[in-house]
């Protein structure tokens, strides 16, 4: 790690950890809100026994949150760094799957799918997450450290409480989810 007097830690670093944060709220309000009124919609009906079993799969990924710490401070490139590439490569990997994901469900294997993805969109979420919590801790100031996070988890939660219910209004206004 730099010494803080090597760091020119500039504000625009803020703005976009503050949207990476806000996006993963985003996507985790999405899987919350929007994917189960989609399987109501899709299927007609959903047991919440299956509902629960979407939400285990998918959430699993968090447990093993310690894991991509280590793999994080352990493995980069001398070109990126430390957590650069793992922040690139998951944040590709996510955002491709979350546009497959529309394009791969059909009637017969949506749970599946959605259970699949999802648990790989989440995997890439909480890497991203960490790798983005330790570039933080790397790179900014001690005394900018605090205001720094607290935006971070500001706006995720800002994402995971309105990003959901602000798509599913927008899915109702625009009949998108119409089957």
């Amino acid at each position: 790690m730099a010494s803080e007097e090597d760091i020119e830690y500039k504000s625009s670093y803020t703005l976009v950890f503050t949207i990476n944060y806000l996006m993963q709220g985003i996507v985790m309000s999405t899987f919350a809100v929007i994917i189960p009124v989609f399987l109501i919609g899709f299927i007609g009906t959903l047991d919440a026994s299956d509902l629960a079993f979407l939400a285990t799969i998918v959430a699993a990924p968090i447990l093993m949150k310690f894991i991509y710490g280590i793999l994080t401070d352990r493995f980069g490139t001398k070109k990126l760094g430390r957590r650069k590439p793992w922040i690139l490569v998951a944040g590709i990997i996510s955002g491709f799957l979350f546009i497959a994901l529309p394009i791969l469900i059909t009637p017969t294997n949506v749970l599946v799918i959605i259970s699949i993805l999802g648990f790989i969109i989440f995997l890439t979420l909480y890497i991203i997450d960490t790798a983005t919590d330790a570039f933080i801790l790397d790179i900014c100031p001690k005394e900018k450290l605090g205001r720094t996070q607290g935006y971070c988890f500001g706006t995720r939660a800002i994402g995971t409480v309105t990003g959901g219910p602000i798509f599913l209004y927008l899915v109702v206004i625009f009949e998108v989810l119409t089957v």
